[in-house]
């Protein structure tokens, strides 16, 4: 995609554009031009309800049977119950969605009006909804007490409410009434094979459930490894009372596999061996299905584990995944991975985007959705698109990594201030590699060689041992930059495991100056899974 004439020049070996005045003006429109195209359908930085892109499409009435379940207010005030709270809300939300004749707006929807002060129906009206559930929860001792009422949107009017003054340990028969209630306000009488998924419980024993809640919170909101081993060990707990508790048996191989994504990534994430990892997360998703093949997080906790473990695998994963976004169509996560295997497996940009555009359509809070728009525009040189997906991303998650990349993408448009700001930034995230390698090619193209090499080898000496797979990636490109091809590849070669994710990253155009050599020709092929596209 062209976006403007640019002032071609060469940073290291690396041809880089600086946009003209031109170019930055339509740099500029591109955002605007792109909110409206069919075949792209970005926005601008921020909706017009002050949410990231993409928007939701304004509609003259909402469905018939739309409803949206607001978070219910914790009214103890006591941050201990904010997990109960969240369950509570995301189940009811979850039990809804079973039903073909409602629609339901996913928990990640509605999870910015959860801040108390926010008008419920002016909520309704920017969700465009027909109807909103709206309430509170206070746990006082053994019980829990919880109001709700259901209002009509349009006219205010409350259509249905209940209070419910029960044990603690009758949560789920808590989430069952209120469903059946709403469901039955909303569509009327209930056929029988609607009113079972909605009674439906996951488990019998009150603390399992209790535990899977508590996972669920902590797996939800984690941005440190001792957050992520809390919610394992809830998920533990879980199974341990109930060995029969599908559900959390699924969610415990989802925090395996989280695990075992982070440790190849960063490194040193946890003590475990990534073999251990591995295990003992297929272990769980495997029991999972044996108890229950109808639970999505279990075929998506086995794609992402079978992620990286041999070149024969590719079809499996693609297989696993679909099937997770068969079992559970609303699930944002497992469209997420399924365009990630698309992307990585397949190397099917076109469908891969169509996922992740699902995926934040259902979840425009998903940051790892945002970023993965920003990397299939960035790997495809569509440079400006992937600064307005990438701006989007940063805006959920202030500080992340996503720095670097929009750093690379500031950098191949040629605006090194933008670049450098980010790059610099970037050196306090979890992957200040990143960060140090878009500094070195920002000295090399001041023509300081001596800055850049240095910080080249900065990066290379992080590790006493073998660099983690993100630094050394990171190295391999600031070496390209210095025009030091053999070291490149050597690198390059060194990195483990040469998966469907590493023959995409070498497509990206800080390789370009290495294509034509042999060695590099080789590992491009023999890194690329088995039935991808050329």
């Amino acid at each position: 995609m062209t976006v403007g004439r640019c002032d071609r020049r060469t940073v290291g070996r690396i041809t880089v554009g600086r946009p003209d005045g031109r170019t930055v003006g339509r740099i500029i429109a591109l955002g605007v031009i792109l909110s409206v195209s069919p075949t792209v359908q970005l926005s601008g930085l921020q909706c017009p309800d002050g949410s990231p892109p993409p928007c939701r499409v304004a509609h003259s009435a909402p469905a018939p049977t739309s409803i949206a379940v607001l978070y219910l207010d914790n009214l103890s005030h006591d941050t201990a119950d904010a997990y109960l709270v969240d369950g509570l809300t995301e189940a009811m939300i979850e039990r809804l969605s079973r039903l073909e004749r409602l629609t339901v707006k996913a928990a990640a929807t509605v999870r910015r009006y959860r801040e108390g002060g926010t008008d419920p129906l002016s909520a309704g009206r920017t969700l465009g909804v027909a109807y909103l559930l709206a309430g509170g929860l206070r746990r006082a001792g053994p019980r829990l007490r919880v109001n709700v009422e259901l209002l009509r949107v349009s006219t205010g009017d409350r259509l249905w409410g209940e209070h419910y003054d029960r044990p603690t340990a009758e949560v789920q028969s808590v989430e069952a009434d209120i469903s059946q209630g709403v469901a039955t306000a909303v569509i009327g009488r209930l056929l029988p094979r609607e009113r079972a998924p909605l009674a439906a419980r996951d488990t019998r024993d009150a603390q399992a459930y209790d535990h899977l809640l508590r996972g669920n919170f902590l797996f939800g909101q984690w941005h440190t490894e001792s957050v992520l081993q809390r919610a394992l060990e809830e998920y533990e707990r879980a199974v341990r009372l109930d060995p029969g508790f599908a559900r959390a048996y699924a969610r415990l191989g989802l925090a395996y596999a989280e695990m075992h994504e982070r440790q190849v990534m960063r490194g040193g994430f946890v003590t475990l061996p990534p073999e251990s990892l591995v295990a003992r997360g297929r272990a769980a998703a495997g029991r999972a299905l044996e108890l229950d093949s109808m639970v999505s997080d279990a075929w998506l906790a086995r794609g992402r584990l079978l992620t990286g473990q041999g070149p024969d695998v590719p079809a499996q994963i693609l297989a696993l995944y679909a099937r997770a976004v068969l079992l559970d169509p609303r699930s944002a996560e497992a469209h997420l991975y399924y365009g990630l295997a698309l992307m990585n497996q397949r190397g099917d940009d076109g469908a891969a985007d169509i996922e992740f555009r699902r995926a934040v359509e259902l979840e425009p809070d998903q940051f790892r959705g945002l970023r993965a728009l920003g990397n299939n525009a960035l790997v495809q040189r569509r440079y400006a698109e992937a600064v307005i997906w990438l701006d989007s991303a940063l805006v959920v998650q202030p500080g992340a990594a996503v720095l670097v990349d929009r750093a690379a993408a500031h950098f191949l448009l040629g605006d090194t201030a933008a670049a450098r700001q980010d790059a610099e930034a970037a050196l306090h995230s979890d992957f200040p590699a990143g960060g140090e390698v878009i500094l070195a090619l920002l000295e090399l193209r001041t023509g300081d060689s001596t800055a850049g090499r240095a910080r080249v080898q900065r990066i290379l000496a992080r590790s006493t041992g073998v660099l983690s797979e993100a630094d050394g990636e990171a190295a391999a490109i600031g070496l390209v930059a210095l025009g030091d091809r053999d070291r490149a590849i050597d690198l390059l070669i060194s990195i483990q495991p040469h998966d469907a994710r590493f023959h995409r990253f070498l497509r990206y155009a800080w390789f370009d100056p290495l294509r034509p050599d042999a060695r590099f020709q080789r590992l491009f092929e023999e890194s690329r899974p088995p039935g991808a596209l050329q």
